[in-house]
C-alpha cells in the first residue's frame, strides 16, 4: 500500500511547499480576523513573505487528503524534470490483456552506428507496494525493427526508488544501437514496456538498509 498526502488550499490543490508556507503565516499572524495588508496598513510583520506568495493567506481554508494507492505512475516533481517544457504522456497499457505499459521517449533520440544513445530521463516515477518491483523492457518492435537494446538488457525499479531524494525516481535509460546505421527514434515513440511484478524474500532475509540516493546508491 502507498499513501500519498495532497495539499489544498481553499479546495485548489498546491505543492507542500506553498502548503507550509501558508500554514505557518496563518499560525504566526496575529489577526485572525482580519488582514492588515489588505486593509493597507504597512505594519504587518508579514508583509515581505505574504507579497512574496501572492497574497495574503489568513482567511485560507487549508486541509490535507492522503490517496491509498498500490501502483502507478507519475510526472517527477519539476525541479527534478529534464525536459519542463514537455508535456509527458504517462505509461499506458495497449490492450485490455497487455501486460506491460508503454512507455515513451520525451524527445527525439539520434543513435549512431554501432553506438550508444545518451542517457534519457522520461520524467516518470513509479510508485508500488513494498514488495513489488517494476521490470523495464524494451518493446518487441525496438528490436525487430530498429535493431535496438537497452544498455542494461532488463532495468529494475524497486518500490524505495520512487521519490528518492537524489531524482525522485525519474526512471531514464540508454540505448544500444545494433546496426551499421544511424537510427532515429521520434519524440513520443513508444519504445520500452513496464511490467509490475511480486518478488519473493528468502528465509534469512534481514536486510535493514535504506535507500538514500538513485541510480547506483545500493552500493557497487
Amino acid at each position: 500500500m502507498s499513501l500519498k498526502t495532497k495539499y489544498f488550499v481553499d479546495d485548489k490543490e498546491v505543492s507542500k511547499d506553498y502548503f507550509q508556507m501558508i500554514n505557518f503565516l496563518k499560525d504566526k499572524c496575529k489577526v485572525r480576523h482580519a488582514c492588515k495588508q489588505k486593509d493597507g496598513q504597512d505594519d504587518c510583520e508579514f508583509k515581505q513573505i505574504c507579497v512574496g506568495i501572492n497574497g495574503v493567506p489568513v482567511n485560507n481554508t487549508l486541509r490535507t487528503e492522503v490517496d491509498i494507492r498500490s501502483r502507478g505512475f507519475e510526472v517527477v516533481e519539476d525541479k527534478y524534470r529534464k525536459h519542463p517544457n514537455i508535456d509527458i504522456q504517462r505509461p499506458k497499457r495497449s490492450t485490455k490483456n497487455s501486460a506491460g505499459y508503454d512507455i515513451c521517449t520525451p524527445i527525439k533520440i539520434i543513435i549512431p552506428a554501432g553506438g550508444i544513445s545518451e542517457a534519457i530521463q522520461t520524467d516518470i516515477k513509479a510508485y508500488m507496494l513494498e514488495d513489488e518491483v517494476l521490470e523495464i523492457y524494451p518493446r518487441s518492435s525496438l528490436g525487430f525493427e530498429k535493431c535496438l537494446m537497452l544498455i542494461n538488457t532488463v532495468g529494475i525499479i524497486d518500490s524505495d526508488y520512487y521519490s528518492n531524494t537524489k531524482n525522485d525516481g525519474n526512471i531514464g535509460f540508454k540505448l544500444k544501437n545494433l546496426t551499421d546505421e544511424e537510427v532515429v527514434i521520434e519524440a513520443g515513440e513508444k519504445i520500452m514496456q513496464g511490467i509490475f511484478k511480486k518478488y519473493l524474500k528468502e528465509d534469512n532475509d534481514n536486510t535493514t538498509e535504506e535507500r538514500n540516493g538513485g541510480i547506483g546508491s545500493t552500493g557497487k
